[in-house]
């Protein structure tokens, strides 16, 4: 049976012409490509249609991906355009040329603990400058930190990133966003967010870095999100 083709190989978005998928999630697809311009590998992450359908999220987007764009920190993946080309709203990243967090565990088990706290301690510094700038991340996960070949930690994914000196987010109010095993209970309720917010889920973060084992995990997304609510985790040990 024939595969579907990804119309979007091949494509230039931004001066910049897509390769490679490699990356899916709520927030979008994400291409390896190249900065015809600089020569330069990149990623390339567009927005999904639910997205883009509405144009007040569209705003909100983009005005938070431009405050994203505002973090310029070693240990933060650098946010290089974000635009619009036809119906398609993209941004270009940096492109770090490693794995995960969540894939590190999944290939070789929990990391020890010297190797997991530096990797926290590199994730704590990019969220406090990033809180220094009143930008909350929202969704600190395993999947959101990577490590380059080299062994720096980036921080990616600012794509549900609050800025607080504004009254609206890209999401409405009391909408939960985030992802469900790593998420804060102020989230999981629908209630502002701060800071508090993203050292909770680096927290969880490192629980799972430790143990290869999610703090908390219901059946249903809903489950749990109760959880953190209501559960305290089992101890790490």
């Amino acid at each position: 049976m024939a595969q579907d083709v990804d119309s979007n190989i091949g494509r230039i978005l931004g001066g910049c012409r897509l390769d490679a998928k490699i990356g899916q999630g709520g927030m979008g697809s994400v291409y390896k490509g190249v900065h015809l311009g600089l020569d330069k590998v990149v990623a390339v992450k567009i927005l999904p249609d639910n997205l883009t359908d509405n144009q007040d999220s569209v705003k909100r987007f983009l005005r938070e991906a431009k405050s994203a764009a505002r973090l310029e920190h070693p240990n933060i993946v650098s946010v290089m355009n974000v635009a619009r080309k036809d119906d398609s709203y993209f941004i270009v990243m940096q492109y770090v040329d490693g794995k995960n967090v969540a894939d590190l565990v999944a290939e070789n088990g929990p990391f020890g603990v010297g190797r997991a706290l530096d990797i926290a301690c590199q994730t704590a510094m990019a969220l406090g400058f990033a809180h220094e700038r009143k930008i909350i991340h929202r969704d600190v996960k395993p999947e959101n930190i990577l490590i380059s070949g080299e062994g720096a930690v980036k921080v990616a994914d600012f794509g549900l990133a609050r800025d607080v000196n504004q009254k609206s987010s890209i999401s409405a109010e009391g909408c939960i966003m985030g992802t469900p095993f790593f998420m804060s209970p102020e989230q999981a309720k629908g209630e502002p967010v701060d800071e508090r917010t993203d050292i909770y889920s680096l927290g969880t973060t490192l629980y799972y870095m430790l143990t290869g084992i999610l703090p908390f995990r219901g059946d249903t997304a809903v489950a749990t999100m109760l959880k953190h609510i209501s559960e305290p985790p089992v101890p790490p040990r």
